[in-house]
């Protein structure tokens, strides 16, 4: 989601429409605070580009919403490429006005394939007293078996321009390679942050870490990766496969929700930075905090959510009453639900547990499908739930469940406001 006044922009997987012509990537807004909602069904799509959905959404200070999604190419060999599509508030009709997406990101050869972008908008230290648009992915090369962080960076507006084509981001040449999950953030003073899992860490391959690069010169060039922790926390992945064949929580034989580690982060008004993420510690899944005040040189932790049952999908907020972490939790064997909790870095507190949704079964029926998206993958369900902040003091929570039964495909998504 992103914000704009009492306008809010929500992107979803509509696996319904991609059944008809491979658009995924669907859309749906609210112009009055989220209370009511206009489902708009998908993007515009490109001749010879499949919407690959994946959506992440960001705004600029002057209420130009950037919609970053996946691409797939249908020339031969297919590749997937990184979009993002602009979209404005017709200011008579309240309604949204989208465009055709545009290409922002690449890979570096015909053997890749562009996955897991994020995108951010903020000031730019290269430009003083202009905003830009920030994309990173993942480049995965499937000759050579690696996975490469990807950036590319453009200007803000209806028609954004490219300010630095896309790019391997190196490190003394070398790039940043081992890592998914990335997740760029702007500081108040326009310095760029990266955000990443690192999966060359650990003396098992059950072991990562999470580390951030950081540019002050607008992405230009980027420092050494800076561990999260001190000394740097190991994030421990969870290894049940089930049904799945890669690491999730297996609640029952052949019954798993995927599980990735991915950070998200955010900024306070005070200039500090906050990551959450999921780690298996022990028996669960519990979500960790990380601040840090200096400008990302140093990082301290805090354990947000460990109760016995798995917390898992964190995401963060950030306004002057604190760092807001949303996150789902099992309450039982087979029901989840939405939480969050406030840090008060101030006060070095974490608040009580505030339960956001109704606990909903993982399945409809018992041991057949848990709750995801049938057509997608075996068990993909809620990877991007999100938290942003509001107005004021308000809070948007985003997320996905199948509460309502699976309309087609599609699990429903779900709005509330704290």
């Amino acid at each position: 989601m992103a914000a704009f006044g009492s306008f809010i922009l929500f992107g979803f997987n509509d696996s319904n429409q991609a059944a008809i012509d491979g658009n995924l990537s669907g859309f749906a807004f609210s112009s009055d605070g989220g209370s009511t909602w206009s489902d708009c069904g998908s993007l515009p799509q490109n001749p010879g580009v499949q919407n690959g959905g994946d959506p992440v959404i960001a705004v600029d200070s002057q209420g130009v919403f950037y919609y970053g999604h996946l691409g797939i190419t249908s020339v031969s060999p297919l590749q997937g490429i990184i979009q993002v599509t602009t979209a404005t508030v017709n200011p008579l009709t309240r309604f949204i006005e989208v465009r055709n997406p545009f290409v922002a990101g690449v890979g570096s050869n015909a053997n890749t394939f562009a996955d897991k972008e994020w995108i951010t908008v903020g000031q730019d230290s290269s430009r003083p007293g202009q905003q830009s648009l920030y994309v990173t992915w993942t480049e995965f090369d499937f000759v050579n078996n690696t996975a490469t962080l990807r950036f590319s960076k453009w200007s803000t507006g209806c028609n954004p321009q490219p300010l630095i084509a896309s790019k391997n981001v190196t490190i003394n040449g070398i790039p940043v390679s081992g890592i998914q999950g990335s997740f760029p953030l702007v500081d108040n003073n326009g310095h760029l942050y990266i955000f990443y899992e690192d999966f060359t860490f650990g003396q098992t391959i059950f072991d990562a870490a999470i580390r951030v690069v950081k540019s002050t010169d607008g992405g230009q060039t980027f420092f050494n990766p800076i561990p999260i922790g001190n000394p740097i926390s190991p994030v421990k992945i969870i290894n049940t496969t089930g049904a799945c064949n890669q690491p999730a929580i297996e609640v029952a034989p052949m019954k798993a929700i995927r599980m990735n580690e991915f950070p998200q982060a955010a900024v306070g008004p005070d200039n500090t930075l906050y990551v959450v993420w999921n780690s298996f510690e022990t028996t669960s899944l519990d979500v960790k905090l990380a601040f840090s005040t200096d400008a990302g040189i140093t990082w301290n932790l805090r354990d947000i959510a460990t109760s016995s049952f798995n917390e898992f999908f964190p995401s963060v907020a950030v306004n002057a009453l604190g760092a807001h972490v949303q996150y789902s939790r099992f309450v039982d064997n087979q029901r989840f639900a939405l939480f969050k909790r406030t840090f008060d870095r101030i006060n070095n507190t974490v608040s009580a547990e505030t339960k956001l949704s109704t606990a909903v079964p993982d399945s409809l029926v018992p041991d057949t499908n848990p709750n995801f998206d049938t057509a997608l993958a075996s068990c993909y369900m809620g990877d991007y739930n999100q938290i942003i902040a509001g107005p004021g003091t308000t809070l948007y929570h985003g997320w996905s469940d199948n509460r309502n039964g699976v309309n087609g495909n599609n699990p429903d998504v779900f709005f509330i406001q704290s």
